[in-house]
């Protein structure tokens, strides 16, 4: 019997490896979610639905193992109102941040690319169902710049949310998969941009420069392009980690500029973070992740 799940866990283990080749050897598309359903699975009493959302966000706020109970929790709330933006939302943020954890933790790369698929579709039903313009322009087909057009201030979190979502799958399929869907991605960063350049902690600028430090200098891309977008998200936000640190792994590691990047990642690593505020979370994120790269050799 032992030896029977041993077999199953090392065929388990070549499939994952087979798709990680047939994933690193072609981009990997992928198709919208701009419609949505509105017609709930069944009626609940508000104080059952207010129970799902509670736990959903105590779940959320834990992170780490307990996301799945939140993805749980939001989903079935989802079920029961599947036009609401804001649970779309929750739901949306729990799958990105369940794709994150699985990342750091080396979890099943299927999953982790479900989520983060799971997260753009959210991002994109919640975008369809706040902004009806952009949910015409959008199913009609129209180019990426053509749909983003269409947006609003109040459109901003969302579109920064569905852009970091679109950004992580595709860097999760590398970065063929990357330039393919960076049209995407740049419209509704640069949409962003020109609307509220500081939200999220200088989100719209880490974006840019994540995504243009990945494009070919044939697309505008490059550190050199990329580095004014990282010096604007960390003068917006300097107590937020994630922006230095992007910094650190994508302009200074393609630069070769070990020393500076030594010194950035150990300052990142000595920063006192405040254990209570919207930060938090992702400051100590950030130092992990600086940690294991630190202790990588150049």
């Amino acid at each position: 019997m032992l030896q029977g799940h041993a077999d199953l866990r090392a065929m388990r283990r070549l499939l994952l490896c087979f798709a990680s080749f047939a994933i690193s050897c072609a981009p990997t598309v992928r198709n919208a979610a701009w419609s949505y359903n509105d017609t709930g699975f069944q009626d609940v009493s508000d104080a059952v639905l207010e129970g799902l959302i509670h736990d959903g966000d105590v779940a959320y706020a834990a992170r780490g193992a307990q996301l799945g109970d939140a993805v749980a929790n939001y989903s079935a709330a989802l079920r029961q109102r599947p036009a609401d933006v804001s649970i779309l939302y929750k739901l949306g943020l729990a799958r990105f941040q369940r794709g994150r954890f699985n990342h750091y933790k080396k979890e099943d790369d299927l999953d982790r690319h479900k989520d983060f698929a799971e997260a753009i579709a959210c991002a994109e039903r919640a975008m369809s169902l706040s902004n009806a313009d952009m949910r015409a322009r959008a199913t009609s087909g129209k180019v990426a710049d053509d749909v983003f057009v269409g947006a609003t201030v109040k459109d901003v979190p969302l579109m920064i949310f569905y852009a970091e979502a679109l950004l992580s799958w595709a860097e999760s399929y590398g970065r063929e998969t990357v330039e393919l869907q960076s049209a995407w991605i740049k419209a509704a960063v640069e949409r962003s941009l020109a609307l509220n350049r500081s939200i999220a902690f200088g989100a719209p600028d880490r974006l840019d420069g994540i995504l243009i430090a990945q494009l070919p200098a044939k697309k505008m891309g490059g550190c050199d392009a990329a580095l004014p977008h990282f010096k604007s998200a960390i003068a917006i936000a300097p107590d937020y980690l994630p922006n230095r640190l992007a910094l650190a792994k994508l302009c200074l590691t393609q630069k070769k500029d070990r020393a500076e990047r030594r010194r950035m990642l150990s300052e990142i690593i000595s920063v006192h973070i405040e254990t209570s505020g919207e930060m938090a979370s992702d400051n100590y994120a950030a130092q992990a992740e600086a940690k294991k790269l630190l202790a990588k050799r150049d």
